[in-house]
């Protein structure tokens, strides 16, 4: 429920607005809007999530509209979001999918995820394999953090993100923003909407990866960054060689509950885990698949999807 709420915001536009409550002199200093529902996450979707969640508890209370107008929330988007997350999650349960979320039966109401939790993982797991490839890496500023993609552009947060003023805790490599969108406004290159993942998430969902134990290098998509030695090595080479293939299976056959809870229990695992050093994390111009030919790709770490063979073209050359 919690993907498919992020999956609802991102068809439609913002909940967050000003009003005229949100702006009056006996408000001022009170929080509101996105400065009321980031409960720490660094995401801007978890907390349009958070917005959704505590709305609809206050819409069974009656106090629905009241609580947007005191929020600056908009309540025709939310109403929207409502009926879009409904029907995104009747869409996966006639897909097979059988989750504790839906024993109830009431598909448009989603529970808070609890920062750091294992859903707080996986959702953020499945913001990662949606947006692919859309990564931007974190280095320390003198004042802020500097935000690089894989095209060593420089961007940033827009100054309506939850993530505007973030500040680093970690090393570089260890920090990346994950994001739905970016637009080109004046000079700069602004990330709309961003959540928070550390490397495990980027190297875990990197489309192609390649490990040099003997030099302590790793090749991930137009990325390069030294390593330290690990058994996370294993466990990230053989989480990839399981995952994509389980999921493909869960897609194709039109069945979410044949996917392996032990498995969605080993990807919360991996991503919890403590941020894995990539010292002197570069871009790079060309792709780890685009440069590794011949036997060398045995040892690359990557998942080609199945070429969709388009049936309508295939119909309409039949008509012919």
């Amino acid at each position: 429920k919690p993907a498919a709420c992020i999956a609802a915001f991102l068809s439609i536009k913002s909940p967050f607005q000003q009003s005229v409550t949100t702006e009056n002199e006996a408000n001022k200093d009170k929080k509101t809007g996105k400065d009321y529902f980031n409960k720490g996450f660094v995401s801007d979707h978890l907390t349009m999530l958070q917005a959704y969640v505590e709305w609809r508890r206050e819409v069974q209370r009656g106090n629905g509209d009241d609580f947007c107008e005191q929020q600056g929330l908009s309540p025709e988007t939310l109403d929207m979001a409502y009926m879009m997350v409904q029907q995104f999650v009747s869409f996966m349960v006639d897909a097979g999918y059988d989750g504790p979320d839906v024993s109830d039966g009431d598909y448009g109401e989603v529970d808070p995820v609890k920062k750091g939790s294992d859903e707080d993982a996986l959702v953020r797991a499945a913001m990662c394999i949606g947006f692919l490839p859309n990564f931007c890496i974190l280095y320390k500023g003198q004042r802020s953090p500097y935000w690089y993609l894989s095209s060593n552009d420089e961007v940033s947060a827009f100054r309506g993100s939850a993530n505007a003023d973030y500040q680093m805790v970690g090393q570089d490599g260890e920090e990346w923003m994950v994001f739905s969108d970016a637009m080109k406004m004046g000079r700069h290159n602004s990330i709309m909407d961003s959540s928070l993942v550390f490397s495990p998430f980027v190297l875990l969902f990197s489309h192609a990866l390649m490990i040099d134990e003997k030099k302590g290098e790793i090749r991930f998509d137009n990325w390069y960054a030294y390593i330290n030695k690990g058994d996370w090595q294993k466990r990230l080479l053989n989480l990839r060689k399981d995952l994509m293939p389980a999921f493909q299976d869960a897609m194709m056959n039109r069945d979410l509950s044949s996917f392996p809870v032990e498995l969605a229990e080993r990807v919360a695992d991996f991503c919890k885990q403590a941020p894995i050093t990539l010292r002197g994390c570069e871009p790079c111009k060309r792709s780890i698949d685009e440069e590794v030919t011949g036997p060398a790709r045995n040892h690359l770490s990557i998942f080609e999807w199945p070429e969709d063979l388009g049936v309508d073209d295939e119909e309409d050359d039949d008509e012919q």
